[in-house]
């Protein structure tokens, strides 16, 4: 199951949370959380000030679509702030106000935030719904406006006349027939703790909401005051990230040869111009001379021993075919009319490429089928498996066997050629 996230507004440095400062806000995505958390006393008129009474209406729209998608809001409530100033409650979808009344008569009811509210002893403000205010921008975001929204608070704790010190905030549409719809998301409002330290009201809040301890949040400052038996340990560190640094680049050269070499697997798969590009290049490291084409349609030329070879690469998920001998034929004839010199063909076949290569060259899935074999010998054509070039080269890169009899063999070769007479060096 996955873990729920938290955010909270207007405090930091608390533990399994994301926290922000109000001026922050708008930098995080607050539909990524589950709960948001706000710390209101720290909503002063000089943060009001500094963010604006604009930024923070527009805070409502994302609350408000925070709560659509079932989000829970807590609030640790303030009172009211002096001069008139309404921008403390500007961001809430939920036409929430706080009255200045005081007094130390609580009345706690059975159910959440039980340490938090053990500590609630004397109170300076109620919450009560704003009569005014009709939550447009919450019936908005919920119903496009089609829905008159009412709510219910249930109370988490109440002074002696009833007035709501906590509580939970639902809300619903009346439908007709006498039903009503629930909306999703809630408000939860928490009193307000004059007389106590605030990280730890917040702190306290936090152990209630998720369950976790959370730990005495470490000041921004902290790591600047010196400790000499630390030094160090943390010079100490600072050698042992430098040395595993070099080790990631020679890690990271190590695979690049790794991803050099093991490139060359895909003779075993691949087709048209990348198989012929795969052959060519091992050819050329095997120590032969390649050209491009010149003297008909053949993929490339390779010279070798002051003899010339006419290449051509056949990838198919299928046997190799006459018709792709007599390509090679063609070319070789074409080469001997036009230039009066002998040439040779060479065939390389990567034959049922999309199998594995146990698969293949079997009786009834032949590399090389035998008219096609009997063709080459005829021809003096040479017939390569790019399953049997990988390997050769692959023990050639291992320094197995030699470049010099690799390149002997296939030209040489009448027919199939046969790899398995290649000894070691």
């Amino acid at each position: 199951m996955q873990e729920t996230k938290t955010l909270v507004v207007g405090s930091l440095r608390h533990d399994h949370v994301t926290a922000v400062s109000w001026s922050d806000v708008s930098a995080v995505n607050v539909l990524d959380f589950d709960n948001v958390l706000v710390f209101l006393p720290s909503l002063n008129i000089d943060a009001i000030r500094d963010i604006g009474t604009d930024a923070l209406f527009r805070l409502q729209h994302v609350f408000a679509q925070f709560l659509k998608s079932d989000g829970a809001l807590f609030v640790l409530g303030a009172p009211p702030l002096p001069d008139g100033n309404h921008g403390q409650w500007l961001w809430c979808p939920v036409p929430i106000m706080s009255l200045p009344l005081k007094g130390d008569t609580v009345e706690i009811h059975d159910g959440e935030f039980a340490s938090l509210l053990s500590q609630f002893k004397s109170w300076d403000c109620v919450y009560q719904l704003h009569p005014q205010n009709h939550a447009q921008t919450l019936s908005a975001v919920l119903s496009q406006g089609l829905a008159t929204l009412m709510f219910q608070a249930d109370p988490y704790a109440i002074n002696r006349a009833g007035g709501l010190l906590a509580a939970k905030f639902t809300y619903f549409s009346e439908v007709r027939g006498g039903g009503r719809h629930e909306w999703p998301g809630s408000v939860t409002v928490l009193p307000h703790f004059r007389n106590e330290e605030p990280h730890s009201v917040v702190a306290t809040t936090l152990v209630d909401l998720l369950g976790k301890p959370q730990s005495e949040g470490v000041p921004d400052w902290l790591s600047s005051i010196p400790m000499p038996s630390v030094l160090p340990i943390d010079l100490r560190v600072a050698e042992l990230r430098e040395e595993i640094a070099k080790l990631e680049e020679q890690v990271e050269q190590q695979l690049s040869e790794k991803a050099k070499l093991e490139r060359f697997k895909r003779l075993l798969y691949v087709s048209s111009f990348e198989l012929e590009d795969l052959v060519a290049e091992c050819l050329d490291l095997l120590g032969a001379a390649i050209k491009p084409a010149r003297y008909s349609q053949e993929e490339f030329v390779m010279e070798w021993r002051g003899a010339v070879f006419l290449a051509e690469c056949k990838g198919v998920s299928k046997s190799i075919s006459l018709a792709h001998l007599r390509q090679v034929q063609d070319y070789v004839l074409k080469y001997e009319e036009d230039e009066h010199a002998a040439g040779k063909g060479i065939l390389f076949g990567n034959a049922w490429r999309d199998l594995h290569p146990s698969e293949r060259d079997t009786n009834d899935r032949p590399i090389f089928p035998r008219n096609v074999i009997e063709r080459a010998q005829q021809f003096g054509v040479a017939l390569v498996s790019s399953v049997d070039l990988f390997h050769a080269f692959s023990r050639f890169l291992n320094n197995e066997v030699s470049a010099e009899a690799i390149l002997s063999l296939i030209t040489s070769a009448k027919g199939v050629a046969d790899f398995s007479s290649l000894g070691n060096r």
